[in-house]
């Protein structure tokens, strides 16, 4: 996987928030246990809404709403929403803008060649 199967195949935009804000020191969640979110920025992907069984972090058994393929390594805890920064319309509170999912499972597999990865979220 190169940068060509990048251009060629993540066409996509999408908001990410990281979990952790730096504003925060890293700490996930706040004193009430809500989670710190980091400045949300864009990234490219390929989003597919599609239900697929899973199993996330904690072992739970899940469906998924989507599974986004992304050029870059997201956490879980973490959001993502299709779209572009343009189109977010809650920037504090991720999850109440459309099409905003919480990551629950992230992936990333070395190619045959192992010099580039796979990398995809469940949402």
């Amino acid at each position: 996987m190169s940068d060509v199967y990048h251009k060629r195949l993540l066409k996509q935009k999408a908001v990410y928030w990281p979990l952790g804000s730096e504003e925060s020191g890293g700490v996930d969640t706040d004193a009430y246990g809500r989670p710190n979110y980091g400045t949300a920025y864009e990234v490219w992907c390929r989003w597919e809404t599609k239900n697929i069984e899973f199993i996330d972090a904690n072992m739970t058994r899940r469906l998924s709403k989507s599974i986004v393929y992304l050029r870059s390594d997201v956490r879980v805890g973490g959001v993502l929403m299709l779209g572009t920064l343009s189109d977010v319309t809650n920037l504090t509170i991720p999850k109440k803008n459309d099409y905003a999912f919480e990551v629950f499972r992230f992936d990333k597999s070395p190619t045959l060649n192992t010099k580039q990865y796979i990398r995809k979220a469940y949402l």
